[in-house]
């Protein structure tokens, strides 16, 4: 877990100094969320 919100918030203050507007920043980051919950389904999905 420690090591999910670490690469999150790296990302996140990645985009603020690329100065994307916070809505974008919560935007991206949503969807980052969104796309590893599906990856780390999939994967659970082919260990069993």
């Amino acid at each position: 877990i420690f090591l999910g919100i670490l690469i999150i918030k790296i990302i996140e203050n990645g985009l603020i100094l690329m100065k994307v507007p916070v809505f974008g920043v919560e935007a991206f980051i949503g969807l980052a969320i969104i796309l590893f919950v599906i990856i780390n389904s999939f994967i659970q999905r082919q260990m069993t």
